[in-house]
């Protein structure tokens, strides 16, 4: 039994240079009195630029000079980021016998990001067992399992209410307090599309991944050079993201409470079965293999999202308490599998002279069953010159070999290509006084598709 574990304190390490609230309540002053100036073309600008008719009024600074004493202000970056702590504990067991080995472990971390809100969660699993029955047959099983959630922040890289949180925070004005006088998030009544910094923190967004994966074989040697092996693995990932933007928010706000969830689930299935034969007689080796294996591919995706929610308390968990005209849903799917069979030839003499043959037939559900399969051989030869009784008076050369190969190799990655597809597209027509949606054609399949091959020589 074995346990790890350690405890990292995480900050920011370069923060933002940003201007103090006195200094940018004194720089937005100069920036008005610069934007008067080229307004009734005076001082610089006189003779550039061209006054309006009337009279001129007294500059106004934004700031009093009472202002820029007396005001606290804000550091936004210090509202929204904190000191991060992150642990881990890592724990394994082995051990076994002689005919049975085992391995256990799991693994823990906890991780509070340097933004406010910004958390991840991780536990994981695994197990190798593996059994020796004998001369004859041996098998293993090799196990995970993996849960992640994360908490996350809008990283946004666009401007005012597209922007992320950090962006937000650096550009949010330093002299406005976090708070109105009604208690509500407060806005720059200089820029209404900037969102308060703060009350980004209030969306709640969360991702969680669930990850299986299981492999077992099982080894049976009949007799002395063959040995026959069977295969088998699978795979499960779901992915599920939900996000809630309260009223709280100014997006949240223009849209009355927005909710979305997407959810992702993919699975990958392989089965295989080869027999491999070896026999070295005098200065000869033969290594032949055959084999055939299978595997299917397949994931379904859905998504939801709604908006114009009477509260915010039911985040995400009440998609149909939304009153949008037309909430969003969307789902797909698919699979594809693929059947192969190979076959290869290995033979050498006295590991001078190498020879290589081998040949597969390839089937994927891409294609027409009439198109479907591919057949792909190669060949190569080689020779080891620095093996050879001449080169031993060469002691510079510790390896020197020619080769040279053929071969052919497929590409199926044209999913769906053969069928014809269509499209569901609302609006699509007007009937009468109704708005009625409509299917298109988006592709023309084309049945005669199959396999690009592609061949490479090689010396």
């Amino acid at each position: 039994v074995s346990y790890s574990g350690n405890l990292t304190v995480q900050t920011i390490a370069k923060q933002y240079e940003m201007l103090s609230c006195q200094q940018f309540m004194d720089m937005r002053n100069r920036q008005a009195y610069e934007e008067y100036l080229s307004k009734y073309a005076l001082g610089v600008y006189e003779g550039y630029m061209k006054a309006p008719s009337g009279s001129i009024p007294e500059f106004e600074p934004v700031y009093t000079q009472d202002q820029i004493l007396h005001t606290k202000g804000t550091n936004w970056v210090d509202e929204i980021s904190r000191t991060g702590l992150m642990h881990q504990h890592n724990v394994s067991v082995r051990g076994g016998s002689s005919k049975f080995k085992y391995m256990v472990s799991g693994n823990y971390m906890n991780q509070e990001g340097v933004i406010k809100g910004n958390d991840a969660n991780r536990v994981a699993f695994r197990a190798n067992l593996d059994w020796d029955f004998g001369k004859y047959v041996s098998a293993g099983v090799n196990a995970s399992y993996s849960y992640n959630k994360y908490d996350n922040i809008p990283l946004g890289e666009g401007e005012y209410q597209d922007a992320g949180i950090m962006r937000s925070a650096a550009r949010f004005n330093p002299a406005l307090p976090i708070y109105d006088a009604k208690g509500e998030y407060m806005l720059d009544p200089e820029h209404a599309t900037a969102t308060n910094p703060v009350s980004m923190l209030e969306i709640t967004d969360v991702t969680k991944n669930d990850n299986v994966l299981g492999n077992a074989y099982l080894d049976i040697k009949p007799v002395e050079g063959l040995v026959i092996r069977l295969k088998g693995g699978a795979e499960r990932m779901f992915q599920k993201r939900s996000s809630y933007l309260p009223t709280t928010t100014l997006e949240g706000k223009r849209n009355n409470g927005e909710a979305n969830i997407r959810q992702r689930d993919n699975t990958n299935i392989l089965a295989e079965i080869t027999a491999t034969y070896s026999k070295s007689f005098g200065n000869h080796s033969l290594k032949v293999l055959g084999g055939y294996s299978y595997e299917k591919h397949a994931y379904e995706y859905v998504s939801a999202a709604n908006t114009d929610f009477m509260i915010d308390g039911s985040l995400y968990y009440q998609m149909g308490a939304g009153q949008a005209e037309k909430p969003e849903v969307g789902s797909n799917g698919g699979f594809n599998s693929l059947s192969s069979g190979f076959f290869r030839v290995n033979y050498d003499y006295d590991r001078r002279y190498l020879f290589e043959a081998s040949v597969r037939a390839d089937g994927d559900s891409n294609f027409h069953p009439d198109y479907r399969w591919g057949i792909f051989p190669s060949v190569a030869v080689g020779w080891a010159i620095s093996r050879e009784p001449f080169m031993r008076s060469v002691p510079w050369i510790s390896t020197l070999k020619v080769r040279a190969s053929f071969g052919e190799t497929g590409n199926s990655n044209v999913p769906f290509q053969i069928y014809d597809a269509y499209a569901i597209q609302f609006p699509s027509a007007v009937i009468g006084d109704t708005i009625v949606g409509g299917i298109t054609d988006s592709t023309i399949g084309n049945k005669k598709l199959t396999w690009e091959t592609t061949q490479e020589i090689n010396v």
